[in-house]
């Protein structure tokens, strides 16, 4: 995969603006079969690693690649600019973050989540995160389920309603232990423990609302 992961580095930049919106509204059976998707450098070096024909496994990987694409397009273009000619200066980097995009769209279990991504890097393109913050993150979105991501906007530091699902957001790290409330004696499902918003729930709570 190595020459996939170093054709998506290389032409991030420019694909993000090349890819229409439009092309997952016909789906992507019908933009194979007419040859459109191979026109995309990027997705073309994707189906050219499909040698025997397409499986239904390496279509929804296609659609996933294109919906990031799609999602990324959006992003300020300068900054997006900046970004690529700054910090994917050599070979080395390049790869690296092809690699790590590659592994996010692989994983990523919700097509919703390459928004949150596209909104993450969009904040280190304008210097409101550091380019390893931006990463972290998206690692922490991807091993979240999506909707307990959207709980963070109802969160107040405390011992929240939802034990459950502010638990599952200290798990990946949007949430930091704050200690243990032992509640009202004689009050059914009170107290329990106390998370605190840390600064990686205040971003996530930007990405949300942006």
């Amino acid at each position: 995969m190595n020459q996939l992961e170093k054709t998506l580095a290389t032409n991030l930049g420019n694909e993000l603006t090349n890819v229409s919106s439009n092309l997952l509204e016909v789906g992507v059976d019908s933009l194979l079969e007419g040859g459109v998707l191979k026109d995309i450098p990027i997705i073309g070096s994707v189906v050219g690693l499909f040698k025997s024909g397409i499986s239904i496994k390496e279509r929804f990987y296609v659609k996933k690649l294109l919906k990031f694409l799609v999602e990324f397009k959006n992003i300020d273009e300068e900054a997006r600019a900046k970004f690529v000619s700054e910090e994917l200066s050599n070979d080395s980097k390049r790869e690296k973050f092809g690699e790590t995009i590659l592994n996010l769209i692989d994983k990523t279990d919700d097509i919703s989540k390459f928004k949150l991504y596209a909104r993450t890097f969009e904040l280190h393109f304008l210097d409101r995160c550091s380019y390893d913050e931006a990463i972290r993150i998206c690692l922490m979105i991807e091993r979240a389920f999506y909707r307990d991501l959207n709980f963070i906007l109802d969160f107040s530091d405390g011992c929240a309603s939802d034990q459950l699902t502010a638990g599952e957001l200290y798990k990946v790290g949007f949430l930091s232990f704050g200690g243990m409330d032992g509640g009202d004696l004689g009050e059914e499902d009170s107290g329990g423990v106390i998370y605190k918003k840390n600064k990686y729930g205040k971003i996530l709570m930007e990405i949300i609302n942006h």
